[in-house]
C-alpha cells in the first residue's frame, strides 16, 4: 500500500479511507484500487505535448448518450459497443464506466511560454476518483466473455425471491472475464490426463445419482459414470462435467491458471446491469432458452409444457436463446455451477457493495444457475443455494473466470 500511494504522491490514510481498506496487508492481486482526487503538474520541454492515458475510462454521467461519448473520445459508436458488450445503448447508467477503445485521445489542459528555442510546456490532468480496469487489450481471452467494470444489481426485491436473496443492493465490481461455457467432460479430462488428479467422488467410491424414485449415494458414480457403474459419457464429451465437487473444481482452476467467479461476478455475467430476472430478461423460461425439469423430467414440479430435448445434461452452449447479456450461454439450467464463496444465507446483509468476496469462512460453498433437475425458480440470476465443498452429485458443475492482467 505504501508503494502505490508514493507512486501516485498520495497519503496511505487517503488511499485507505477511499478504498474502504481497514487492513492494507490484505491486498490481492488484480484488485483495482480508487486514486484520491489531485492534480499532477507535469513540465515537458518540447514543441508539443499529447500525452494519452490507456486503457481510458469514461464514467457517464447524467444526460450522456453513447454517440456523444463516441464523438467526445473519437471512436465509433459500434467500437464503443463492442468493447463494452453493450447490447442497448439507450440503457447507459449513471456512474457506469465504459472502456475506451484503443485510438481514442483526450487533451489536457495546456499553457505555453517559450523559453529560448524550445517551450515549457505544464500539462495538467485531473485524475478524477475512478476505478480503471486494468488490461490493455480488452478482447476475451480463448473461452471467455469479458465484464466490465461498473455497478449491477444483486439480489431480489422485497417481496420477491427467497430470503438469502435479500437485501437486494448495487454493487460495483472490477472488470473480469468468466467462462464462455460451463467446463465440459473434455476439459476436464485433459485436466485428470495431464496431472492424474483424482476426484472426491473417485477417492470416496461414490457420488449421490438419481435412481428413479429419489437421488441415493451411488457406489461407483464419478464423473465418467454420473449416474454409476452402467452410465458413461463416451458420447457426452461436450456436455458440463458433472460429479465434481467444488475441491475437484478448484483444483481444475489451479492447473488452468484461472479461478472460480466470486458469487457477484456471476450474477453480473447472468443478468447484466439491469436487474432482470433470467439471463434473457424477464419473460418465463421455456425449452428453447434452458435445460431444466421439463417434459423430459420425473419430478412433481417439471413443467409439462416445455421440451428442452434432453433428460440431463444437454451440450454447453446449446441454447442460443438463453444466453446472458454478455454472451455467457448456460447460466441457467444444465447444471448447478460452483463458484468461489463461502455460503452464509445472511451475507447480503453485511457484504460490501464493492467486490464482495463472500464470507472469510463457512461449512458450504456457494453454488448458481439451477439444473436440468431444477424447476424455474431455481433458474433465476438472484437464486442461490449452499453445497459442502466435497458434494459431489450429477447436477453439479462450474465454469471458470479470470482478472484481467492474470496469466
Amino acid at each position: 500500500m505504501s508503494e502505490i500511494a508514493k507512486e501516485f504522491g498520495v497519503a496511505v490514510d487517503d488511499l485507505q479511507e477511499v478504498n474502504a481498506i481497514s487492513d492494507p496487508t490484505r491486498l490481492q492481486i488484480g484488485q483495482e484500487l480508487v486514486i484520491p482526487q489531485r492534480q499532477v503538474e507535469a513540465t515537458v520541454t518540447s514543441t508539443s505535448v499529447s500525452p494519452t492515458i490507456a486503457p481510458m475510462v469514461h464514467v457517464v454521467q447524467e444526460g450522456d448518450t453513447l454517440s456523444e461519448i463516441a464523438k467526445q473520445y473519437g471512436v465509433t459508436v459500434e467500437a464503443l459497443q463492442e468493447v463494452n458488450a453493450i447490447s442497448d445503448p439507450k440503457q447507459l447508467q449513471i456512474g457506469q464506466e465504459l472502456i475506451i477503445p484503443k485510438g481514442g485521445t483526450i487533451t489536457p489542459t495546456s499553457t505555453a511560454t517559450e523559453v529560448g528555442a524550445t517551450s515549457t510546456v505544464t500539462a495538467t490532468m485531473d485524475i478524477t476518483p475512478s476505478v480503471q480496469p486494468t488490461p490493455t487489450v480488452v478482447a476475451a481471452p480463448e473461452g471467455m466473455v469479458f465484464v466490465p467494470a461498473g455497478e449491477f444489481i444483486m439480489g431480489s426485491p422485497e417481496g420477491e425471491g427467497l430470503d438469502n436473496e435479500h437485501p437486494q443492493r448495487t454493487v460495483y465490481l472490477n472488470a473480469f472475464y468468466i467462462g464462455k461455457y460451463e467446463v465440459t467432460n473434455e476439459q476436464f479430462s485433459q485436466f485428470v490426463d495431464a496431472t492424474g488428479y483424482t476426484t472426491d467422488a473417485e477417492t470416496a467410491g461414490w457420488g449421490w445419482a438419481w435412481t428413479g424414485e429419489d437421488w441415493e449415494e451411488v457406489e461407483g458414480a464419478d464423473w465418467r459414470h454420473p449416474q454409476g457403474p452402467g452410465s458413461s459419457i463416451e458420447d457426452k464429451m461436450d456436455h458440463p462435467v458433472v460429479q465434481v465437487s467444488w475441491n475437484d473444481a478448484d483444483a481444475y482452476c489451479r492447473w488452468v491458471g484461472v479461478r472460480l467467479p466470486t458469487e457477484a461476478e456471476w450474477e453480473k455475467a447472468a443478468r447484466g446491469t439491469d436487474g432482470r430476472e433470467y439471463p434473457w430478461g424477464n419473460s418465463a423460461p421455456d425449452g428453447s432458452k434452458l435445460n431444466y425439469c421439463d417434459v423430459n423430467c420425473e419430478l412433481d414440479w417439471k413443467d409439462s409444457s416445455a421440451d428442452d430435448g434432453y433428460t440431463d445434461t444437454a451440450p454447453v452452449g446449446h441454447y442460443e436463446a438463453g444466453k446472458s447479456p454478455y454472451g455467457a450461454y448456460d447460466m441457467a439450467g444444465n447444471v448447478w455451477e460452483w463458484v468461489a464463496d463461502w455460503y452464509d444465507a445472511d451475507y447480503y446483509s453485511k457484504a460490501p457493495d464493492r467486490n464482495p468476496q463472500g464470507p472469510d469462512s463457512g461449512e458450504k460453498r456457494v453454488l448458481r444457475g439451477g439444473s436440468w433437475f431444477g424447476y424455474e425458480g431455481d433458474a433465476r440470476c438472484a437464486d442461490r443455494y449452499g453445497g459442502a465443498p466435497d458434494v459431489r452429485i450429477s447436477y453439479f458443475g462450474f465454469r471458470v473466470a479470470a482478472s484481467p492482467g492474470s496469466p
